[in-house]
This record gives structure tokens, sequence and C-alpha cells, in this order.
């Protein structure tokens, strides 16, 4: 009796302590995120007044889709729709504070499904067999606390959600084909709705849906146990085939093809073949890098060979592995493969727990050296979670100089400790110490495998490795000082603007630094400039542009940058001729032909306008927001001659 309660106290208090970590920190930078306002909006849009257009709430996002006259979300549905209940239960009990209905949707959404699926990976670790409970448990919050699976837990993106439902499709499977038991047809059709509705959740989540319904295919002893399977998986599928008719027009029509602010009209849908250089970036660079970031997923490298060799689980092996080359060969090839404004690789994260089920037996072969890169691995992601996931996209080493760099200034996102009057790094303390209970607790019920004491040379290997790691990742995240200086201005705009708090003085400061390190130095330049605008001194923002002219004269990107200010200061013949001498720079930018494009425009000049905007086209064919605005001006032609 006492083991069976301590077999069902683990998953417990596995479940509360990561669920405390998600639930602690919610983060509301307002119109900063376009992602979240996207997906919330189609929440609205529903839950108030039965639509799928996003119209009352667009313009708080630019992540949209403009068709025949109405604005869309361009994001996957799934999210949304499953946060519509959660929205109404929420506003009747009487929740008004957009913040707050924020959190609660965020944590009922994705923080709880997330910490479920920390849940889920423990069980799914028991098909191993020879694993001891802490061994388990390691690997388990390894993946939940140290990995991107943490701090994307706690914002209202597809991307953890849509891990969660995978996972869980896959345990189900992994545990019916373990089962002398006949195939349970309810379970098998959860099964194929949970893979299903992780691609409704978030498009990339397509490949663990394609490889689920292989595996099933493969294990399933009864024929029929397939077409419960994809009759489940089918449900979520039909609906988003509904929504995008409903939306678009067709069936299989897109929303990112017509998304307004990005382009996704190269390869499909803005997926091409992998680049080198990207699957670097989403690996080991400072920039995006999983291992960068998460040191613990190194030990996956050798953990696939270990995980291949038990014969008992080469099938599962298999579709972890490549679950896990899928989306690397997505993300590599992938037109905002970073992800945009991001601290790691976000679009990696429905594949995140089948590369952590790869971390099982290194837990069990190296338990000290597991332990010493799964701390540094938590630690940073506290931190990431502590500050905000959604950095700055310009910032070369958003986990230095974002997370780090705002964490050591005690500037936090807001977290539950801070309902208890604690500020900067005190907020944090309630979450350490109820942690700490929780995380004892666990090891208490939580029995290693008998005869392995303290090994002296194992201790001794486990802080060298960690001392290794910890060197490489400071080196390798080192900077020119200029580029230092840069990521802390951005740093800094971004928390500033997105909390519309001005401190203009503190951010400037950062970027005239980085000018006087390296005065040819571009980017600097550009953000004061930019500051100047928002502050109301276009001549101010003019100069900076005019010392830029004289360093780059033959920019594209300065002269359009020029061009604007001096049509905000009503000299139209000057912006006409910037702009026309930057498309005669680069003729084959078709983004300078669009902006030529919207001047005229704008000034009444239809006809020039629909000219530049066609030609604009011929280069980027298919381009939905281009189309978008020659339809409005075509429709404006007749009345215009």
């Amino acid at each position: 009796m006492n083991s069976t309660r301590k077999k069902f106290r683990r998953p417990l208090l596995l479940f509360l302590l990561v669920f405390l970590c998600y639930s602690y920190f919610f983060h509301f930078i307002g119109r900063e995120s376009w992602n979240v306002s996207s997906r919330l909006n189609l929440t609205y849009a529903l839950a108030e007044y039965g639509t799928f257009r996003i119209g009352p709430y667009h313009s708080n996002t630019g992540d949209k889709v403009f068709f025949r006259g109405h604005y869309y979300s361009d994001k996957a549905p799934g999210l949304s729709l499953l946060a519509v209940p959660g929205y109404l239960f929420f506003k009747r009990a009487g929740v008004e504070s957009e913040r707050y209905m924020r959190y609660w949707l965020t944590l009922l959404t994705v923080g709880l499904p997330s910490a479920l699926a920390a849940v889920v990976f423990y069980g799914l670790t028991g098909i191993f067999g020879d694993l001891s409970p802490r061994t388990r448990l390691a690997a388990a919050l390894a993946y939940s606390l140290g990995t991107l699976a943490f701090p994307f837990s706690t914002v209202f993106y597809g991307h953890q959600a849509a891990a969660a439902f995978g996972l869980g499709a896959f345990f189900i499977l992994a545990r019916i084909r373990r089962s002398p038991r006949p195939e349970p047809f309810p379970l098998l059709l959860f099964s194929g709705f949970l893979a299903g509705y992780a691609f409704l959740t978030d498009f990339p989540a397509g490949i663990i849906l394609v490889l689920t319904a292989i595996y099933a295919a493969s294990i399933l002893r009864r024929r029929v146990g397939i077409f419960f399977w994809l009759l489940g998986a089918a449900l979520p599928i039909g609906f988003l085939l509904f929504y995008n008719n409903a939306c678009f027009g067709s069936p299989f029509t897109s929303s990112y093809s017509l998304h307004q602010t990005y382009s996704h009209s190269a390869g499909f849908l803005g997926i091409t073949l992998p680049r080198l250089d990207v699957l670097w970036g989403i690996t080991f660079s400072p920039y995006r890098g999983l291992f960068f970031q998460s040191p613990v997923l190194l030990f996956a490298l050798p953990g696939f060979y270990l995980f291949f060799r038990h014969p008992g689980t080469r099938t599962e092996c298999l579709v972890c592995l490549l679950a896990v080359l899928g989306f690397f060969f997505f993300n590599a090839g992938y037109q905002y493969w970073d992800g945009v404004g991001s601290t790691g690789a976000r679009f990696m994260i429905p594949a995140l727990p089948f590369l952590a089920l790869a971390l099982v037996r290194p837990a069990r072969r190296w338990p000290l050296r597991f332990a010493g890169l799964a701390l540094i691995s938590v630690v940073f992601m506290l931190v990431v979670a502590a500050t905000d996931p959604r950095a700055e996209w310009r910032v070369k080493n958003p986990l230095f100089f974002f997370n780090f760099f705002l964490f050591l200034q005690g500037r936090l996102a807001d977290n539950l400790g801070g309902l208890f009057g604690l500020k900067g790094w005190t907020s944090l303390l309630p979450l350490i110490g109820a942690g700490a209970a929780v995380a004892m607790a666990l090891r208490m019920v939580s029995p290693s495998l008998r005869g392995r004491g303290t090994d002296r040379g194992e201790i001794f290997r486990a802080v060298a490795l960690g001392g290794m790691v910890v060197l490489w990742v400071v080196l390798a995240g080192w900077q020119e000082p200029y580029l230092r200086e840069m990521d802390k201005g951005e740093s800094l705009f971004r928390y500033y603007r997105g909390r519309g708090e001005e401190n203009w003085a503190e951010v400037e400061e950062h970027y005239q630094r980085a000018i006087e390190s390296e005065p040819r130095f571009m980017d600097p330049y550009l953000r004061l400039a930019e500051i100047a605008r928002l502050r109301g001194w276009p001549r101010v923002a003019l100069a900076y542009y005019r010392e830029l002219a004289v360093l780059y004269p033959e920019s594209p990107l300065i002269l359009l940058e020029m061009a604007l200010v001096h049509d905000l200061l009503g000299d139209r013949d000057a912006a006409e001729k910037l702009l026309l001498r930057a498309v005669e720079i680069d003729p084959g930018d078709a983004s300078l032909l669009e902006q030529l494009g919207a001047f005229y425009y704008y000034h009444g000049r239809i006809g020039e306008a629909i000219e530049r905007w066609e030609a604009a086209l011929r280069l980027r064919p298919g381009e939905g927001r281009i189309l978008r605005q020659l339809e409005e001006a075509r429709r404006e032609l007749p009345a215009e001659d």
C-alpha cells in the first residue's frame, strides 16, 4: 500500500512543481505581442460575436489577414478555439482586466496542458522498463523546466500546447502497444484527436500528426483500430478545412498565404530547402541555439544511440528521431526561421518532448553529469521565464543581453510574488521556496536504484563537464563592445516600449556607446532616428539618416528611411526622389517598389501606385499583402479616372 501511494504521489508532486513554475509568471507587454494578440482576438470574436472575423480587435496586431473586406487572425485557430469556454467563464466570474484575462486564459489553455505533459512524459518513460523513478523524474524535469517548454508555457503561443497534445497522442499509442488487452477504441479516437488538435494549434505539428499516424498503423494489432485513430484526427482537421473555407473562400487556402505584414511567398508558405547557416542558428548559435540555451539537450546526441540500442523501444526511437529531424528540416528552411521576436528557436518547441525522450538513458548512465547540465539549463530557462521569452529580434545574444541583462537589473515580468508587494529578484523568493519544498518531497518518494554510492571520480567529471559547458557558453556568447551595447539598447528599447513607459535617455546612452565603439555601425543610428521620430523630432531623425548617408551613400534602406521623414515633413518632391533613387539602386527589391507604390497611393496617384505594385508582384508572385493593396487601388481607379 505504501509503495502504491508513493507511485501516485510522484506524478502528483511532479505536476504541482511544474504547474507552480508555469503559473508564477504572467507576461503582458501590450501591443508588442502581435502573436498573442492575434490569437486572443479570435477568441474574443468567437466568444463575443460568434464570428471568425476579428475586425473590432484587429488594430492591436500586425499578425492578421485582410480578405474581402474583413480582418482575420493569421494563426492556427486551435488555441483560440480552446480558450473560448475559459473566456466566457472568467468574464462571468468578473475578470475585466485585459492583463488578468490573458493570464488566466494562458494558464488554462497552455500552462495546464503543459504541466500535465510533464506527467505524461514521466509516464511515457516507463516504456524503458529498467529506469528508477528518480531517473525518470530527472528527465521529465529537465524537459519541463530546462528547455523552452518552461518559458513558452507562460505565453499564449500555440507551440507548447501543440507539444503537449502531440506527446499525449504518442503516449496513448505507446501504452496501447505494450498492453496485452484488446485495443480500446475510445483511447485510439482520443489519441487521433490529440494529434489532429496539435496540428490545429500549430501547423508545423503536422509533422507529428503524420508520424503518429504511421506509428499507429505499424503497431495496432487490429486494422479497424487505425480507422478509429484516423477518425479522431479527422475531427480537428475537418474543422480547419471549414475554418479556411469560411474565412478565405477555400478549404485549402492557408491564412499564412494572405498575411498582411510578412511575406510567405517563398517556396511553400515560406518554407524552402534547409540552409546550413540556419541549421547552425537553431542548434548551437547564441542567437537561437537550442543546445546553447539548454545545454542538457546535448545529452540527446548520445541519447538517441542508447535509445535505439534498447530492442524494446526501437520503434519509438525512430518516431522521436524522425520528429526531431522533421522539425529541423522545416525550421532550417523556413523564411522566418528565427521566430522574429524570441529568445530561442520557438518553432522547434513541438518537437522538444520527442528530443527530450532521448535524455532518459544518459540520465541513468551519467546521473551527476546529467544533473549538472540540467541545473544549468533550468537556471537559464528560469531567467528567460522571469523576464520575457519574446526577445527583441535584433538582439544577437538574447540569453545574455536580453534576459540576463534585464534580470540582473531587476527588470522582471509580472509574477505572483508581486501580489505580495515583492519587487525585482525578491519577487522570486516564494517560487524558490515553494518549489524547493515540493522538490524535496518529490525526492523523498522517489528512490534511486540501489547499490549506487557517491563516486568521487563521477563528481569530478560532472563538475568538469559543467565547467566546460559554461565556458563554451560564455566564449560562444562573447561579443565585441559595440555589439554588446547595441543589444543592451535593444533590450531596454523593447522593455520600455512594451510597457508604454519612456526612459529614452537610458536607451540612447547604449546606442551612443555602440557608435563610439564602432562609428560605421549602422543599426544604432537607425534606432536613434526611430526614437527621435517617436518623440516627435523628425528633423533630429533626419540628421541621423544624413550621417548614415555619408557613410553609406548607396544604401537603399537609408534612402527609404530619409524619404519617409521628408514625406512626414511635407517635402514630397524630396521624398519621391529618394524613393526613386532607392529603386534605381536595387530594382530587384520588391519591398522598395511596394513602398514607392504606397507613397503614390497615399498621395492620390492611384495609377502610378498600381504600376509599382504590379512590378513588385512580378518579383514576388502571390504575395498576399501586395495583392490586397492592388485590389483596393483598382477599386478606386475608376473614380480617379
